[in-house]
């Protein structure tokens, strides 16, 4: 019985860590004119620390997911596509469980707990959106994501791709 109430309730920690969603903020200036800017040009933060493969590929999924919502590739643009991004590595997960069992009268039990400390890389992905003419943000947008571990480079690019898609998800914003 105690094996299994164990069991149990190490499972369903195990699943509820496991279903963390991606964190996207999201932040503008609401003075902005979205419809001021038809041009854009992408570019990266100088000290940006995400590998050479892994910027190129988020570079292309700006570019190719701001020409979707109707902006036009043109250097140096109305607004400059900034972006910064780093893998955070060995992020721990903490995951702890107790139990204990008490006594009546001469009869007494003992108690169990344990702690699983797994760790995880994540992505660190901002994006920030350069007015050119005033040079200022005027949107802004990050996310922290669990980076899974990747089986080929179509993969890990599917991965970038869908995370600058979360990012551009709320972009431009409503006035």
């Amino acid at each position: 019985m105690f094996v299994q109430i164990l069991l149990t309730a190490t499972t369903i920690l195990l699943m509820i860590s496991g279903c963390a969603k991606p964190q996207v903020d999201v932040d503008y200036d609401p003075a902005f004119r979205p419809e001021s800017v038809a041009t854009f040009t992408v570019t990266e933060k100088l000290d940006a620390k995400l590998p050479p493969l892994d910027m190129r590929r988020v570079r292309r999924a700006v570019t190719v997911l701001l020409k979707e919502k109707g902006y036009r590739p043109d250097p140096p643009g109305d607004f400059t596509a900034r972006i910064d991004g780093m893998i955070v590595q060995d992020v721990p997960s903490h995951i702890s469980f107790g139990f204990g069992v008490g006594s009546y009268g001469p009869h007494g039990g003992g108690g169990l707990g344990t702690s699983v400390t797994p760790t995880e890389d994540k992505l660190s992905l901002r994006l920030d959106m350069i007015d050119n003419r005033h040079r200022r943000i005027f949107w802004s947008a990050s996310l922290f994501e669990k980076l899974p571990d990747f089986k080929t480079p179509e993969e890990r690019a599917r991965f970038f791709y869908q995370a600058v898609e979360k990012l551009l998800r709320r972009f431009p914003p409503k006035p």
